[in-house]
């Protein structure tokens, strides 16, 4: 995979899809996860089309895996992460170039080109170890550009939805739902499972949605890094952590490598053992096989140790068993 692809013809429809494909992919599953089709139209406010076509596109620019199964929902393997770079330059406007004169720079002095940059979209590798810590930043707000019609489009629709589900239909309400869409977004994650449970009903809906929009604080949520976060959703092992298990996999590989070596010692001193108590005329018919299936190896070279290994191997192979039991019997 190239490392850096850029995305100047990625919609910015795909790319907010891109995000909501991260935040569900965050926690001990990283970087998969696998919501319905259906989920994802409503967390973007848009078909389930629109939705499969993002979904193609993402697919397409090498963002996202989509792993597919017979009999099985489809998983979504988060490849890339989408960023900013500043880069470029633009011809500073109002200045126009007289045609026919030549200018000529002055040499020892450096002429630097005043012009505002522009901004490129560019996809780069994930950074797991990042992603895995729940650093992610806003997916609505922070990592895109998206237009001001879309941005009002998609505002609309969390507001809505937060509507159907009880809350005030209030000019406040709704500032308060264009002023932070990342924790409107959570927000109604939030009221959608409270409400889909039957344990504990609320006793007004109504104030219920109003009051965790407001204060969420009084929610169980915390404020960290300027967003708020439900502290009991899982969000993936810290850096102590990934150090940690990095730790137990290098013992594991260690006494994985040591275990084979004592086999390999063992299985070398069981041939030896068996070679040297074979006769004389079984050891050479034993080499006169081996030099039979490889003549040119070892009538060109001079390597004893390799032949006589060869050989041992031979001795004790599992179509030589009844042989091999014969001859020691024989010797004894």
């Amino acid at each position: 995979m190239r490392e850096t692809i850029t995305v100047k013809g990625l919609s910015s429809g795909a790319r907010h899809l891109f995000h909501i494909l991260k935040d569900f992919a965050r926690g001990k599953n990283w970087p998969e996860c696998w919501p319905f089709v259906s989920t994802l139209a409503e967390e973007i406010g848009r078909c389930a089309r629109t939705v499969q076509r993002h979904l193609k596109e993402l697919e397409n620019a090498g963002a996202i895996e989509v792993i597919r199964k017979d009999g099985h929902a489809n998983r979504y393997r988060v490849l890339l992460a989408v960023s900013k770079k500043i880069s470029g330059v633009t011809p500073v406007s109002g200045v126009t170039p007289v045609s026919g004169v030549g200018v000529t720079p002055v040499s020892g002095v450096g002429v630097t080109p005043v012009s505002p940059p522009s901004e490129l979209n560019s996809i780069y590798e994930a950074d797991t170890l990042e992603a895995a810590q729940g650093a992610e930043v806003p997916a609505a707000a922070a990592e895109e550009k998206i237009t001001g019609e879309e941005m009002g489009t998609f505002t609309k629709s969390v507001f809505d939805q937060l509507v159907k589900l009880g809350l005030p239909s209030t000019a406040e309400n709704e500032a308060i739902v264009m002023a932070d869409l990342d924790w409107a977004r959570e927000a109604l994650r939030h009221c959608k499972k409270r409400f889909a449970s039957n344990k504990n009903p609320v006793d007004s809906v109504a104030r219920y949605t109003a009051g965790l929009l407001r204060n969420p604080s009084k929610f169980g949520y915390v404020l960290r890094d300027g967003r708020w976060i439900d502290p009991d959703r899982p969000s993936g092992p810290t850096t102590e952590e990934l150090m940690q298990q990095e730790a137990v996999r290098r013992a594991q590989n260690q006494r994985e490598r040591a275990r084979r070596q004592a086999d390999d010692e063992k299985h070398y001193a069981d041939m030896k053992d068996i070679w040297q108590r074979l006769p004389e005329a079984a050891k050479e018919q034993v080499r006169g096989v081996v030099l039979q299936e490889s003549p040119l190896f070892h009538k060109c070279g001079s390597d004893s140790q390799e032949f006589e290994l060869q050989c041992m191997r031979e001795a004790f192979s599992l179509k030589r068993r009844a042989w091999r039991k014969k001859q020691l019997e024989e010797r004894t």
